[in-house]
């Protein structure tokens, strides 16, 4: 049986996953600040550790990214766009992969190992295109549900 995907149920779905996104940033957060103070780290002779710049994408590629797409849901119905369901996972995929990198090359550089060379560099490249990818995919289906009649949206959300 298919889901009718309605206004509110793509709200809900958005808003879950930046609460989602707000409730991994503070584990990740405190597993960093765990870290440091169990490797002994010290920011002010070694400098901010890598990891720390998960915080950052977490918050503002994740839990705010996703507020916005819900108030742009409700405001244009973004999910009755075709590409919609694809941009969400696409962008999902990208951004885990990148914050994965991003902590792999932290809690290493916490740890005083050594990174696999094409795993850091060739990874990155990797998840930062995938990123850019969900990133288009929104851009498109945002200007395909703003540029849209509203006799064509609200047909669409009818179906």
């Amino acid at each position: 049986m298919d889901r009718v995907y309605t206004v509110k149920n793509a709200i809900k779905t958005f808003v879950k996953t930046a609460i989602a996104f707000l409730a991994v940033t503070l584990a990740v957060e405190v597993s960093i600040l765990i870290t440091t103070k169990v490797t002994g780290w010290d920011s002010s002779v070694n400098g901010r550790p890598w990891a720390v710049a998960a915080h950052v994408h977490l918050i503002v590629l994740g839990a705010l990214w996703f507020f916005v797409l819900a108030l742009l849901e409700k405001n244009f119905g973004l999910s009755a766009q075709k590409l919609a369901k694809p941009a969400y996972i696409v962008f999902l995929t990208g951004l885990g992969a990148v914050v994965a990198l991003i902590l792999y090359k932290g809690f290493n550089q916490l740890a005083g190992g050594t990174l696999i060379r094409g795993l850091a560099e060739g990874g990155a490249a990797i998840a930062h295109t995938a990123l850019f990818v969900g990133f288009f995919l929104w851009a498109y289906v945002i200007w395909k549900s703003v540029s849209a009649d509203k006799s064509e949206s609200n047909k669409d959300h009818a179906e």
